[in-house]
C-alpha cells in the first residue's frame, strides 16, 4: 500500500498501479455481496479479497481475487483483515515455515509494533522463545514490553549500532523478521 501511495512500484505489475486522487483506495477488505451474476457468489455472501474498494459499494470485475468467508458470530469480521488476513498469514508462514523456530530460541522482531511484528512476537512467545523487538518510539517499546509480553525491546532510532544492540540484548540472533 505504501508503494502505491508513493508511486514506488515494481516493474511489470500492472495490477499494482498508483492510487488516483479522488478514487477509492483498493486493498484487502471484507464485504457482503448485494447482487451477483457470478455462479460462485450469491446475494448475502461474505467475501474477503484484495480488490474490494474502500467505499460503500464496489463493482468487482475480478472475482478470482475474492474468497468466501464461512463466518461465525464468535469471530469479528475485522479479524479477516488482521490475524486471519494478510498480516496473520505473513506472520504465521514467515515465522513457522521459513523461520522454523524451536522452544528456547532467541527471536528478534523488527517493526515489532506493526501488525505482522506483533503477531510474530506472540507466536514466538507461545512456543517458548525469548523475544526481543524493536520499534520507533519510546511508547511503542513500552507497549511491546508491558502489553505484548516481549522479553525486551529497544527504540531503533536511539541505537547507533543495531548489531551492538542485538548482542547486548540477545547474545545471538536466530530469526530476523521485517528487516530491509
Amino acid at each position: 500500500m505504501r508503494g502505491r501511495m508513493q508511486g514506488d512500484l515494481p516493474p511489470g505489475k500492472p495490477e499494482l498501479s498508483s492510487y488516483s486522487l479522488g478514487s477509492p483506495i483498493v486493498g484487502y477488505g471484507v464485504a457482503r455481496v448485494v447482487d451477483s451474476r457470478h455462479s460462485d457468489f450469491k446475494k448475502g455472501d461474505l467475501v474477503w479479497g484484495r480488490t474490494i474498494g474502500w467505499e460503500e459499494y464496489s463493482l468487482i470485475t475480478a472475482p478470482e481475487y475474492l474468497f468466501k468467508i464461512n463466518h461465525t458470530d464468535d469471530i469479528p469480521l475485522s479479524h479477516y483483515t488482521g490475524i486471519l488476513g494478510m498480516p496473520g498469514m505473513t506472520a504465521y508462514f514467515g515465522f513457522f515455515d521459513i523461520g522454523s523456530p524451536k522452544e528456547g530460541d532467541r527471536v528478534y522482531v523488527s517493526s515489532a509494533s506493526g501488525a505482522v511484528g506483533q503477531l510474530v512476537g506472540q507466536f514466538a512467545k507461545l512456543i517458548g522463545c525469548y523475544v526481543v523487538g524493536s520499534a520507533g518510539s519510546k511508547e511503542k517499546v513500552e507497549l511491546l514490553k508491558t502489553k505484548f509480553g516481549f522479553d525486551d525491546a529497544f527504540n531503533y532510532k536511539e541505537e547507533h549500532d543495531l548489531d551492538a544492540a542485538l548482542k547486548r540484548l540477545m547474545y545471538e540472533v536466530c530469526i530476523r523478521d521485517n528487516l530491509k
